[in-house]
């Protein structure tokens, strides 16, 4: 982690000691110490204060995914699914062999807590590649460690860790590559875009802001040499080291699911269609009011506000060096793919594909209301979608690092009012910053310990797409859960769950549960009589045991 690249300079007359403190405060293997020493601090609070690295359902069926892959009737690749893209699944494969690495939530953590050290310390190199100051790129390593809500989902068996990690080092490896030119820097970046298309859909806006930048610096470099030949080159190159992902992820769903995009149906409510239902879809203003307001709460005001005059600075600056003709390269990946990602998730949420979340209006009324029931009156179905904003968290910090570094004057009022940001996230719930961690808690069921103390043996039919909090609080083994994945299993079971099953799970408070919904005519009747209900729990969740097996 230590990198020679740089060696920061001496203030002139400086005793040995500042010498030794301002070369240690800057080292890489430092900072990765101290990064580690954060997040494994959070693990450890967050899983002792009610278990909130499991808070999220998402989290939880993210570790199933991961589980079943080795641990089920019918094991293998095809567990993984056609919705969530795999790669963070398939990295904690070999963690969740263990029972305590899966249902603690550690097999997840391993891989979001490593993701966010790795991506916070090269968030901080990103910066001084941008600034050339090191105070000012140590503010956007502080900015990053100390966001309440990064904090929780480093912890988390969630995807946007790890996202956040692709999408620094892809910046990082393509802000290198326009300053030195060195191909396998060029090949980093489209390697970690990569990475990215097969961790997150919004990978796929990473792959158009890349695209766009690499463009853009190669017409810069290249239109007057009339060298389009390089241009075009360079283009398919990294279009196809960039977009591997994309490819195998189709033919996945081809080889699986017999149609290539297959993952279109993503949040269309409906699994013959690519088109999200209208419903969901909204007006531009509506959605660029939405993620705006996301951004703001998730990243906290100051943080974003100081971002945004960071942009504001960033822009005039490029436009005037233009003007002059001077070289402003190293900051086109900030800027380019900062805007692009901006521009392409405020469409996701117009078109659908985003889920939608419901936010007050940002105004002084709801500023200072600190009550979650006024702010998200439906904590189930919004909370959990505010998590978005994050993503814009990288260049925002950068962002705020620029404005450090070009208006020098304010460095000291930027760190007391971010300071006061990160004190208000301990001492109030709402405020400058919106707080996950206060509003996610793990939602223990009664009906799945009832199911865990009274399991005796025999296969357990149940909807493992509306169940997956279920499954995991049994902490029973995946294979002996007949669900949608196990193929013929399932099938069957829906005409005659007697035939392979001992037990029968559903619940009727969501909608999609497919056993409720689609067990045929024939298949209620044997439930009615080979079954008996042995447990309900108000309504919501029934299970049954079949009399004769």
């Amino acid at each position: 982690m230590h990198s020679r690249e740089f060696q920061p300079p001496m203030p002139k007359g400086s005793i040995p000691s500042m010498k030794l403190f301002f070369r240690l405060i800057y080292s890489d293997k430092l900072l990765f110490l101290l990064t580690f020493c954060i997040s494994l601090s959070y693990f450890c609070y967050f899983f002792l204060h009610g278990q909130q690295n499991l808070s999220y359902n998402d989290a939880l069926s993210r570790l199933n995914i991961a589980r079943r892959v080795t641990d089920s009737i019918t094991p293998g690749v095809g567990q993984l699914g056609a919705i969530w893209l795999p790669f963070p699944s398939v990295l904690m494969i070999p963690f969740t062999l263990s029972n305590f690495l899966w249902h603690s939530g550690t097999a997840g953590a391993i891989i979001s807590e490593s993701a966010f050290v790795l991506g916070a310390v090269y968030l901080k190199k990103t910066a001084y590649l941008i600034t050339k100051n090191i105070a000012a790129s140590l503010i956007v390593w502080a900015i990053f460690v100390s966001n309440i809500n990064v904090l929780l989902f480093q912890t988390m068996a969630m995807s946007e860790s790890f996202f956040l990690y692709t999408l620094i080092m892809s910046l990082y490896f393509l802000t290198k590559w326009i300053v030195d030119q060195k191909i396998i820097n060029f090949l980093s970046a489209a390697f970690f875009v990569m990475l990215g298309t097969l961790t997150r859909y919004e990978g796929y806006f990473m792959l158009v802001g890349s695209m766009v930048t690499i463009g853009a610096y190669l017409v810069m470099r290249n239109w007057r040499k009339k060298n389009f030949s390089k241009i075009e080159g360079m283009l398919l190159l990294f279009l196809f080291v960039a977009s591997y992902g994309i490819f195998l992820w189709c033919l996945y769903c081809l080889l699986f699911f017999k149609n290539p995009l297959y993952w279109l149906t993503l949040y269309s409510g409906n699994t013959g269609t690519i088109v999200p239902s209208a419903s969901s879809q909204r007006n531009l203003l509506d959605s660029m009011l939405i993620y705006s307001y996301t951004t703001v709460w998730m990243n906290g005001v100051f943080v974003t506000l100081f971002g945004i005059l960071g942009y504001l600075v960033v822009c005039f600056y490029v436009i005037k060096s233009l003007y002059k003709k001077h070289n402003v390269s190293n900051y086109l990946p900030l800027v380019i793919v900062s805007t692009i990602m901006f521009i392409l998730l405020i469409y996701g949420y117009q078109k659908g594909y985003i889920p939608p979340v419901d936010l007050p209006g940002f105004d002084l009324q709801h500023f200072l209301n600190k009550k979650y029931d006024f702010f998200l009156p439906d904590r189930t179905s919004n909370i959990p979608n505010i998590r978005y904003g994050l993503e814009m968290l990288p260049f925002i910090a950068i962002f705020v690092g620029v404005l450090v570094a070009r208006v020098k004057f304010i460095y000291i009022l930027v760190i007391l009012l971010i300071g006061f940001q990160v004190y208000t996230n301990y001492q109030t719930s709402l405020l400058l910053q919106f707080s996950i961690p206060y509003a996610a808690r793990y939602n223990e069921l009664p009906s799945a310990h009832w199911l865990k103390s009274n399991y005796t043996n025999g296969y357990i039919l149940i909807s493992d797409s509306s169940n997956q909090d279920f499954i995991f609080e049994t902490g029973l083994p995946y294979n002996r859960f007949i669900y949608e994945g196990t193929r013929q299993y399932w099938k069957r079971s829906l005409s005659n769950p007697s035939e392979f099953s001992s037990w029968v799970v559903y619940q009727t408070k969501y909608p999609g549960d497919l056993v409720y919904e689609n067990m045929s005519t024939k298949g209620k009747r044997i439930l009615k009589k080979d079954f008996k209900l042995v447990y309900s729990d108000k309504k919501e969740y029934y299970i049954y045991h079949i009399v004769n097996k």
